[in-house]
């Protein structure tokens, strides 16, 4: 057994006298100092020191995680890289962000995964109640891949200060060069045109001149669209226009915000068939407001899977990826009337024969030239509705176990593999209304109206 030293007994009734005597607390407590400081005293220096650089590590360790769990990294302009403007996303979120109304919530608090976070997607929290989703556009390969691009515009050499070469990366006044630019920088820009162009600028929420954009402003467009064309989608087609997009918030520095639109489609796939028709009825209506919209800008898909889109709490299905999208300009070809504008162009099925990955679409030359055509209603029957669908060798139709009574009535399998696999040019558009009216029907008026 351990025997009980003086220094001990004395300390075990103190405390045994501030338990039975609270109002003597203070004076104990400050004799309990003086003994504990008398025992430290007498430790020799190697204890000493051992117990120092143990409470110095603890403080280091409790501190960290308090940070993590109570800190805003938002907060802090070196983490949001706003140095590298204007070689970033835009600025008009950045007082937002350092006053504290930008936070990141759940796991995005914890830093330790942003290792595995590759996409730099996180969750946030706008003021009291907004949820968002926060990105840096890409992957830090992509990123260190755009800051070399942009010093080599300026011819700089690579690991250059990014925020002074982006300032001369591009022609400092006028923007009639910024069409040639812009061609092939994203494929929002394969075709571009000078409406376009005034249609990106004239929506584009980082600028502070509600007229024109300053060189800044125009270098951090151009920075966007160079690395993910999405925030310049959500601006120039936003949702307060009636476009199936999530609304953009704001930037700063290499961040950017959106409204969180929603849980991934796929987690429907599960659901009773009418519920699942129902969203195969709203994805036929944003292919056909996509297609044909009265401001004659047409925005074609180039990728498609469920993760495009989202379902948000009203039941409204919402395009999440505008990085994987081609604009056309049909007021341009209808006013310039070049030979051949008025042919249709037609989707040709593609059997994706040769991978077991998700149908990668291919895009017709002809869709900046041609003022009417089918490729979202392929892309979309191709790869959401149709048997065709598939990944990695398992069928993903959303239109999958049809009820027998259904399909015997209505046909519904066989009209979304007509859509997917035309047979003529033409029939595709007949396929979509037949498959769109029988849809009606089946989900009856009371779902119809969710």
């Amino acid at each position: 057994m351990i025997k009980e030293g003086k220094g001990d007994s004395r300390l075990k009734t103190l405390f045994m006298a501030i338990t039975r005597n609270p109002r003597e607390m203070t004076g104990q407590l400050q004799l309990a100092s003086r003994l504990m400081q008398r025992r430290f005293g007498r430790l020799p220096f190697v204890a000493k020191f051992s117990l120092v650089l143990t409470l110095c590590l603890s403080v280091v360790i409790y501190g960290s995680v308090f940070y993590v769990i109570f800190g805003n990294r938002l907060k802090s302009e070196d983490f949001l890289e706003v140095a590298k403007c204007p070689g970033c996303y835009g600025t008009s979120a950045c007082e937002r962000s350092t006053r504290g109304e930008v936070s990141f919530v759940g796991w995005s608090k914890i830093r330790v995964l942003d290792y595995v976070n590759v996409d730099n997607v996180y969750h946030g929290k706008h003021g009291d109640e907004e949820s968002v989703v926060i990105s840096k556009l890409g992957s830090n390969a992509r990123i260190a891949a755009l800051d070399r691009e942009l010093c080599a515009l300026a011819k700089e050499p690579e690991g250059c200060d990014v925020g002074r070469a982006a300032g001369r990366a591009f022609p400092p006044s006028g923007t009639k060069w910024m069409v040639k630019q812009m061609t092939g920088m994203s494929e929002m820009t394969t075709c571009p045109t000078e409406r376009l162009l005034e249609t990106i600028m004239s929506k584009y929420i980082e600028k502070h001149d509600a007229i024109s954009l300053s060189a800044a402003e125009r270098t951090q467009l151009l920075t966007t669209l160079m690395i993910n064309q999405g925030p310049i989608m959500f601006q120039t087609f936003p949702k307060q226009d009636g476009w199936p997009f999530p609304k953009y918030i704001g930037s700063c520095g290499r961040f950017v915000m959106t409204e969180y639109a929603g849980r991934p489609l796929y987690d429907f796939y599960g659901m009773p068939f009418k519920i699942r028709a129902k969203f195969a009825l709203k994805l036929l209506s944003i292919a056909r407001r996509l297609t044909d919209d009265r401001s004659q800008f047409a925005l074609y898909w180039t990728k498609l899977s469920y993760a495009s889109f989202a379902v948000d709490e009203a039941g409204e299905v919402v395009v999440v990826d505008g990085q994987n999208m081609l604009v056309v300009d049909r007021w341009q070809i209808k006013h310039d009337k070049n030979p051949g504008w008025d042919e249709p162009c037609y989707s040709v099925f593609d059997s994706c024969a040769d991978t077991d990955q998700p149908c990668q679409l291919t895009v017709p030359s002809r869709l900046c030239s041609a003022h009417t055509a089918d490729h979202n209603y392929y892309a979309l029957c191709r790869n959401i509705l149709s048997t065709y669908a598939m990944n990695n060798d398992s069928p993903i139709s959303l239109l999958h176990n049809i009820p027998p009574n259904f399909e015997e009535l209505y046909h519904i399998r066989q009209l979304a593999d007509r859509c997917a696999r035309s047979e003529k040019p033409g029939q595709r558009a007949e396929v979509v209304d037949e498959l769109v009216k029988v849809l009606t029907e089946v989900i009856g008026p009371q779902l119809t109206k969710l």
